[in-house]
């Protein structure tokens, strides 16, 4: 299975990058490497992980409610990372503060966006 580096910038400040699988969805590829990004259903309902697609390629978000994002919000570059399969590398950017990001000791990611 191919995997892609997607890079998470935070108010456009470099932030980490972690791997991920096609078939695996951007929040589990994350807490897998040791990050807790915002998340609350983890099923497409909620909105909490809504953030910017800056740069990348992904097919079609899994199912999700058009309450937490609408086509128009697609449309315009948002995504759901509990439902993002990346197609290629990606830059993912938050509209918040990095601090807000938990962090699991001894966790491999790489810090200030570059390569493992």
């Amino acid at each position: 299975m191919a995997t892609h580096n997607v890079q998470f910038t935070f108010e456009g400040e470099p932030g980490f990058t972690v791997e991920c699988r096609e078939d695996d969805d951007v929040i589990s590829a994350a807490l897998r490497e040791g990050y807790i990004l915002l998340s609350q259903c983890r099923q497409g309902a909620c909105s909490t992980c809504k953030a910017f697609l800056a740069d990348g390629e992904y097919d079609d978000l899994l199912p999700h409610s058009v309450h937490a994002l609408s086509p128009s919000e697609e449309d315009e570059g948002f995504v759901l990372l509990c439902r993002l399969q990346p197609r290629s590398d990606m830059v993912i950017d938050f509209d918040y503060p990095m601090d807000l990001i938990g962090h699991l000791a001894g966790a491999s990611a790489t810090q200030g966006g570059g390569n493992r």
